[in-house]
């Protein structure tokens, strides 16, 4: 039976943790790969490694979609939803966002800063994420009731999917266009609207895995097999590397569900070490995600500075940690 207590559901919590975990790895592992020798073991293993994490950034917004179903009270009106949640997103986004636009940027025109936090990734590469997670934000009070409904929730999650499926395979500017950029909450509005939508039932959801593992195990196998071959073939036939690797195609849809239903069907023994780490990182998660590519780049500094290999299998362990580890110490609880 799902672990469950008044506070928590313990597979959540793990989940955000994996998800976190893996979004450092992309980050360490496309600078690996970036700085190897295509076709060697440490390209190979960057890439393997960047391809497995691809499912972080869906977890997080699905999660995102049922923790704010879970805890909605529509009685309280749409203001008081907004305020409650953007205390707090916005002020460390600013904090953080002011770092990176004067220390690693160097931009001191405060002119051009507006436009640089409306856009999030014109700051530095991973602030996608904080509008687009504001935009989803800004809608979910409006449309609810409806997502609520299994008719509006399928619909849309199959729309939102078929606009991924075509927009990476028969996009010609292969991600060009500013209609691509990852920062679009249209790309990930089907992951919040199935979590909004499953919220009710999550704790079914966690014993339909866990009462199903093998063939869940199974299937997360063979999506992750699939994934990994189809970036490893879209980069030997001559795709760019943003084609290849991107989230934003309809493979990363099928390998994000069954990586959260494995997730979802393991055992997890309350009051264990690991369920403790995994419940330490899954609370300092947002701040993790804000500042562990400011360690990558002074990390990554050093690396430079004693001349050694980025692209290398070391540098990808020890990045790693390094980025888990430092900001774990400067995150509250």
């Amino acid at each position: 039976m799902a672990k469950i207590d008044k506070k928590r559901i313990i597979e959540i919590d793990v989940a955000r943790a994996v998800a976190i975990m893996a979004v450092v790895l992309i980050h360490v592992s496309s600078f690996a790969f970036a700085k190897s020798t295509l076709g060697t073991v440490d390209s190979r293993i960057s890439l393997f490694l960047n391809q497995i994490s691809r499912f972080s950034v869906p977890l997080f917004v699905f999660i995102s979609g049922v923790g704010l179903s879970l805890g909605y009270k529509k009685e309280k009106g749409y203001f008081y939803f907004l305020s409650k949640r953007l205390r707090k997103v916005v002020p460390s986004y600013l904090v953080w966002g002011l770092i990176y636009v004067i220390v690693i940027n160097q931009n001191y025109d405060i002119s051009t800063w507006p436009k640089l936090f409306l856009k999030g990734d014109k700051i530095y590469y991973h602030l996608y994420f904080i509008p687009m997670i504001i935009t989803l934000y800004l809608l979910f009070p409006i449309f609810y009731s409806k997502i609520k409904k299994f008719s509006w929730a399928f619909f849309l999650f199959v729309i939102t999917s078929i606009i991924i499926g075509t927009s990476h395979y028969f996009n010609i500017p292969n991600l060009k266009l500013d209609f691509f950029s990852k920062r679009n909450a249209l790309f990930w509005s089907g992951y919040f609207v199935l979590g909004v939508y499953i919220s009710d039932g999550i704790n079914n959801l966690v014993e339909f895995a866990k009462h199903n593992k093998k063939k869940v195990t199974i299937l997360m196998v063979l999506s992750t097999v699939i994934i990994v071959m189809e970036s490893f073939l879209n980069i030997k036939y001559g795709k760019t590397i943003d084609y290849a690797t991107t989230f934003i195609r309809p493979t990363v849809i099928i390998y994000f569900i069954f990586i959260t239903l494995y997730i979802f069907s393991r055992s997890y023994k309350e009051g264990s070490w690991v369920l403790k780490i995994f419940h330490n990182i899954s609370k300092r998660s947002f701040g993790i995600y804000l500042i562990h590519p400011f360690i990558l780049y002074y990390y990554m500094k050093l690396f430079q500075f004693l001349n050694f290999n980025i692209g290398s299998l070391f540098f990808i362990i020890t990045s790693f940690f390094v980025c888990i580890i430092i900001p774990i110490f400067l995150v509250k609880n």
